[in-house]
């Protein structure tokens, strides 16, 4: 599975006029956060840390949220929730 062809060009506009350095040390920065080798809050602190997630981990959690959603329709088929609740994940 793959992100839909417009969200893939949204990301690559806006990620194409960052530093690929800044970049790649945002993304470790979130990745030391993810494997709790920094302490402190698990939250994207900055915007360099918000783009490095679209670049390094949105992707992937997008197919996978996409999947089990997908796969939820498939077995309920009448389940239409009213409401949601965003309990954090990503970017915001």
């Amino acid at each position: 599975m793959q992100l839909p062809a417009e969200l893939r060009e949204k990301i690559e506009t806006l990620l194409s006029s960052e530093n690929r350095k800044n970049l790649s040390d945002a993304a470790e920065s979130v990745s030391r956060k993810y494997r709790r080798l920094e302490t402190g809050s698990l939250q994207i602190a900055s915007d360099a840390e918000a783009r490095a997630y679209l670049a390094t981990r949105f992707p992937a959690t997008w197919c996978a949220v996409t999947e089990v959603l997908n796969h939820l329709r498939d077995i309920l088929p009448d389940f239409n929730p009213a409401t949601s609740l965003d309990l954090g994940a990503g970017p915001g």
